[in-house]
C-alpha cells in the first residue's frame, strides 16, 4: 500500500536559516551510514551539495520507520484481514518510507541507500594510522570540486540597502538574481570579481534580501542553461 508523500518539516522551517558556508564540502559515509544518516546523505546528493566518498558503494538503505506484525496487527483496521502469524513467526514492514527529493525526487532511500560518487577501499595505513588514505583521497575529491569565492555583505539604512559581493577574478562572472521579499527586483553580472548595488527603500518595514548566483554553463547567456552557485539570504528588522 502507498499513499502521497508530504514533507515531515515545513519547507518554509526546513529553509529558514540558508547557506552560511560558501567553501567545498565532501561527505564520507560506508556501509553502516544509516537511518538519520542515509536522509542525510540523500539531501546532500540531491541537491549537489558536494561530492561523496564511500567506503562502500551504498550507504545502508535505512529510510522508514519499521513496525513488527504484531504493531500492525493492532492498528490495522479489521477489514485489513491481518491476522497473527503460525508458529510464533515473526515479520517486519518499513512503514513510512522517506523518498528523495531534488534531481532524485521520489527515489526511495529504503533498502536502496544513496551511492557515493567515489569509492575507497579501506587500507592497512588507514587501520594503523588514523585513516590516513581515507582522508588523502577525501583531499583529493575536494580538489576536483572546488567552489566559486563568493563573499557577500550588505547593509541598510532607513531609507538605502547597499549589496557587495566580491567573487573569482579569474573565472566567468557570476550572474546574480536579486530578490525582495520574495520578489525579484533586479539582475546583474559581476564584473572583474566584483559587484556593488545600492537600493532606496520607500517605507521602514522589514526587509528580506535573497541573492542568487548562477553560473552560465555555456558562452551564450541562457537562463536555462545556468547552475545554482549560492545563495544568500539576510533579514533586516525595520529600524528602530
Amino acid at each position: 500500500m502507498f499513499s502521497r508523500y508530504d514533507h515531515i518539516t515545513p519547507p518554509a522551517q526546513a529553509n529558514d536559516t540558508g547557506q552560511r558556508y560558501y567553501g567545498t564540502v565532501g561527505l564520507l559515509v560506508d556501509a553502516i551510514t544509516y537511518s538519520s544518516g542515509d536522509i542525510f546523505a540523500a539531501l546532500f546528493a540531491d541537491h549537489h551539495i558536494g561530492k561523496i566518498l564511500g567506503t562502500a558503494p551504498n550507504t545502508g538503505g535505512g529510510g522508514a520507520n519499521m513496525w513488527m506484525h504484531e504493531l500492525l496487527e493492532f492498528y490495522a483496521p479489521a477489514e485489513f484481514g491481518v491476522r497473527s502469524l503460525p508458529h510464533k513467526a515473526g515479520l517486519h514492514y518499513a512503514i513510512r518510507r522517506c523518498v528523495r527529493g531534488g534531481s532524485e525526487a521520489g527515489s526511495p532511500i529504503e533498502e536502496a541507500g544513496v551511492e557515493a560518487d567515489a569509492k575507497h577501499s579501506v587500507t592497512y595505513a588507514d587501520l594503523r594510522q588514523a585513516d590516513r588514505d581515507l582522508m588523502r583521497a577525501g583531499v583529493a575529491l575536494l580538489n576536483q570540486n572546488k567552489r566559486r569565492i563568493f563573499i557577500p555583505q550588505a547593509s541598510r539604512t532607513a531609507t538605502e540597502l547597499t549589496v557587495t559581493l566580491t567573487t573569482d577574478t579569474d573565472k566567468p562572472p557570476l550572474s546574480i538574481d536579486v530578490f525582495l521579499d520574495g520578489r525579484p527586483i533586479d539582475a546583474h553580472e559581476t564584473k572583474d570579481g566584483a559587484l556593488s548595488l545600492t537600493y532606496e527603500l520607500s517605507d521602514t518595514a522589514d526587509i528580506h534580501l535573497r541573492l542568487e548566483a548562477h553560473e552560465q554553463q555555456s558562452g551564450d547567456f541562457n537562463r536555462l542553461d545556468r547552475r545554482l552557485v549560492a545563495v544568500f539570504r539576510r533579514e533586516f528588522p525595520a529600524p528602530g
